[in-house]
């Protein structure tokens, strides 16, 4: 507790390492679950002494892979929509909903239900698409990591010590939904032409529905003009504009598409510990570097425009140049169209059924309707941009700590105390980066300072500077950094031969706006009998913000559902400068019982109880996007937002009508949020003694939240989490009342099993129609069985586990997986089967 005060929020790591290990050690082991080629670990670990005996050293390195496992691979989590509307399903779909530009009512196309698409009512034109068959319950993921440690002890009585780590993991196929909707869901100007290839079929096929508005010499096409502005201004009927679309490139046609996850970490550490005098001083070190690189792809908004106008493919916009109107907007004249527009390398994007041919990953699809001529497959590659950040953090520790006694005895013995000081030095850096698109001016096509105009990369002056990418976020570099100060000390008092207690005081400061942490802390321990102990402490906590969570600007990019559309749409949280640290004040009391010498003399019993109650103050959270949108959007006047709102700069909203169905994207900041008091009980009880020939293991542990109260603010109302799934808020996490632990082991000579039961209570959540509020997710059981053998020798052991016992699914839950992945453990059953060997 010395080194670090008070205790921190976020926690403190201590990792625990096998520092004397002497010898070599082997260790591999393999699981098996049910839709994966199986999950495998080996571990290779060596030590000894050196400089005869006065230093130490121990390697070790492992290596992990994980096998995939799709989503459609459990039969709980691919349903249709009737069965959960939020099953990971999108209101912006494929094929695409055709509007007419007469204000017909939207047709939805007659093949939706086929291809896989979902829809919601007999009414509504939507055809949704369900991305989750193409998602990855587990990615294919590869890690490594190389750990040596080393010591030695001077002549002078000084130990040294060093410490490597360095770490990789890879995620080579990153699996996601085949495109992303378009931010701007309702735009008329994505028109479809009446001599468009893909319409004039469908009304070939569907004359009642499309025949109105298709041109061409067949009398399944009824097209002669708008009779109005376009008829006005000596149009051919055959290139008037006809509808608009909303859908997405590509849906229930795929392909699989997939991006790379790549991270490592690096950690060099090395500490001094010695004594002068009557003091010992440790004076330590650490650097450590973390790098992660993340991939994702979208369409360019200008070729997805050049694509629905028949000019789509890499040759044609080699032939063709964009072509853009005074303000900035993509606009091509009609004689361009006339030359080009499907001809030789051009070719046009179709939104109908009749280009789909459903993938094999979608559930139960076929299409009588597809026409391979039509076919969107080779503009892939011209729709799909691939675009990449490269992030990077650093952390520079530098530390010392005085500790000893003080000649000042009380009752219970000499007063003892440490004091310290510490500097942390943190850099962050983020790059972002285009593959295989050329960047006329340089840096990533996703940097707006640089790339500004939907129109295409060339342009650099426009009305909307939204960036060139249809969905995914515009980025910029950035780099940071910053130093952390902070002092602290701490007194050992044994008040009495029984009590014990600490007191301590850290001082931090972050500096700038966010300022600074003053947390006292104390703890009383008092022996009451042999077997009882009470202990009990009170004091404050804190946790800094991050240097990302400072930013000025766009810190990260979530995509979330929005209910009232039924689409997702790209939320952008924004960092805040003046944030001040998160803060706590917290309270523990409990008891202690050890007592030996039960069951006939060979029983030992082992209890602990705790009650917890913590109440943060300005905690760093997330502003909840729901809020935001509902008092820019108020239900009362839906679809209508209201301009005058105070809440109305966070949304981005395009076409005429400030319309939710208009909403393009959504902003929201990093904040200190309200007030919260919880508080809870911790248990944990171990009872061993001997039976027959063995020896028997009980024990029980478990958390029980008695409250979780979030104090009213202007994003929200008070609020109790306990017991809820807390999805729709960024204040709490998912909060069963109750989980615990039941287990029994048994040990016979070089045979040891355990059995556990892990349960999580019952909590409730929020649903669509016609479920409704608070309804229930069920309480979960699971049981685990583990056994190992040391074969006689000592030097080999055999171990094996099956987890999820009765193969349970997780409890359903109405969001996109169809389960609470903070919660619940979605595998099924885990045989693990493995190996140890020492030398």
């Amino acid at each position: 507790a010395a080194t670090y005060g008070s205790d921190a929020i976020a926690g403190v790591m201590n990792v625990i390492t096998r520092s004397h290990f002497d010898g070599l050690s082997f260790e591999g082991k393999h699981s098996v679950i049910d839709g994966s080629n199986g999950d495998g670990e080996i571990g290779l670990l060596g030590g000894g002494p050196f400089a005869g005996g006065r230093g130490h050293a121990v390697s070790s390195i492992g290596i992990a892979r994980r096998s995939p496992i799709r989503l459609r691979d459990r039969n709980w989590a691919v349903r249709p929509y009737a069965e959960n509307p939020r099953g990971g399903w999108s209101g912006t779909g494929r094929p695409a909903v055709f509007y007419p530009l007469s204000g017909a009512p939207g047709i939805r196309d007659p093949n939706c239900e086929r291809v896989g698409g979902g829809v919601s009512s007999p009414d509504s034109p939507l055809c949704r698409f369900q991305y989750t068959p193409f998602d990855n319950l587990v990615q294919d993921t590869r890690r490594g990591q190389w750990f040596t440690e080393a010591s030695w002890d001077t002549e002078g009585g000084w130990h040294l010590g060093a410490e490597v780590l360095l770490a990789r993991s890879d995620v080579p196929s990153w699996h996601t939904s085949p495109s992303y909707p378009p931010n701007k869901v309702v735009d008329p100007t994505r028109s479809v032409r009446a001599n468009n290839p893909g319409l004039v079929d469908m009304a070939r096929l569907y004359p009642d529905l499309y025949g109105p508005y298709a041109f061409c010499d067949a009398p399944y096409c009824g097209w002669q003009g708008d009779g109005g502005a376009q008829d006005a201004a000596g149009l051919h009927p055959a290139w008037q504009e006809v509808a608009w679309i909303r859908g997405r490139a590509f849906g229930q046609d795929g392909p699989l598409r997939s991006h790379i996850r790549e991270s490592e970490t690096e950690r060099f550490a090395f500490d001094l510990e010695g004594v002068t005098g009557e003091t010992l001083w440790a004076f330590r070190a650490s650097w450590s570097t973390a790098v992660r690189k993340f991939e994702d792809g979208d369409a360019l908004e200008y070729r997805a425009r050049r694509a629905l106008a028949g000019l789509g493919g890499f040759a044609c916009e080699q032939q063709v140049p964009n072509e853009v109107d005074p303000r900035g907007n993509l606009a091509f004249s009609l004689e361009t169209l006339q030359r080009h527009a499907g001809q030789g390398d051009c070719r046009y994007w179709l939104p109908f059924s009749n280009s789909i041919r459903p993938h094999s990953l979608v559930p139960g699809a076929t299409n009588p309707d597809y026409d391979p001529a039509f076919d969107n497959g080779p503009l892939h590659d011209y729709l799909t941009t691939i675009l990449g950040n490269r992030g990077e953090t650093s952390l520079l520790v530098l530390e010392a700590v005085a500790s000893g006694l003080l000649d000042w005895r009380l009752p219970g013995g000499a007063a003892e105390y440490a004091l310290g000081a510490q500097w942390r030095g943190e850099t962050y850096a983020l790059e972002p980066y285009t593959v295989g698109a050329p960047t006329p001016r340089g840096g990533a096509l996703h940097d707006i300072a640089i790339y500004p105009c939907p129109g295409g990369p060339e342009i650099t002056s426009c009305d909307n500077r939204e960036g060139v990418f249809a969905y995914l976020p515009p980025a910029f570099p950035v780099e940071d950094d910053r130093g952390i100060g902070s002092v602290f000390g701490e007194l050992s008092l044994p008040v009495a031969p029984s009590v014990e207690s600490q007191v301590s005081l850290r001082f931090e400061a972050y500096g700038g706006d966010v300022g600074s942490s003053l947390d006292p802390k104390v703890a009383m321990r008092w022996q009451a009998t042999d077997a009882l102990a009470l202990r009990g402490s009170f004091g404050t906590t804190f946790r800094g913000p991050t240097l990302n969570q400072t930013l000025d600007g766009i810190a990260d990019t979530s995509r979330q559902f929005i209910g009232r559309i039924g689409t997702f749409k790209p939320i952008h949280i924004h960092g805040n400068p003046t944030l001040d640290p998160e803060s706590a004040t917290t309270l523990n009391a409990g008891l202690v019982f050890e007592r030996s010498g039960l069951a006939g003399g060979s029983g030992r019993l082992f209890a602990t109880v705790d009650y917890w109650r913590y109440e943060f103050s300005d905690p760093l959270v997330i502003q909840p996007f729901n809020f935001i949108l509902g008092l820019a959007c108020p239900p009362a006047t839906h679809p209508i937002c209201d301009p005058a709102s105070s809440w109305s700069d966070s949304l981005t909203i395009s076409g005429t009508v400030p319309s939710i169905e208009n909403l393009d994207m959504l902003a929201v900041r990093i904040v200190n949020g309200p007030a919260i008091d919880a508080d809870g009980i911790d248990f944990k009880a171990d009872f061993q003694a001997s039976a027959g020939p063995g020896r028997l293991s009980l024990g029980a542990s478990g958390t029980a939240t008695l409250s979780w109260r979030i104090d009213g603010w202007e994003l929200g109302n008070a609020y109790d989490a306990k017991g809820r799934l807390n999805y729709d808020t960024s204040l709490a996490r998912a909060l069963p009342e109750f989980k615990g632990r039941l287990q029994a082991g048994y040990t016979l000579g070089a045979f040891t099993s355990r059995w556990h039961l892990n349960y999580t209570d019952s909590y409730v959540h929020d649903t669509p129609a016609p479920w409704g509020d608070d309804y229930p997710i069920d309480a979960h059981a699971t049981h685990d069985l583990h056994v190992s053998w040391s074969v006689p020798g000592d030097r080999a052991t055999l171990f094996a586990s099956i987890l999820n016992l009765g193969d349970e699914d997780p409890p359903w839950v109405f969001r996109q997986l169809n389960y609470d992945p903070s919660t619940h453990n979605p595998l099924g059953r885990v045989l693990s089967i493995g190996l140890r060997f020492e030398l």
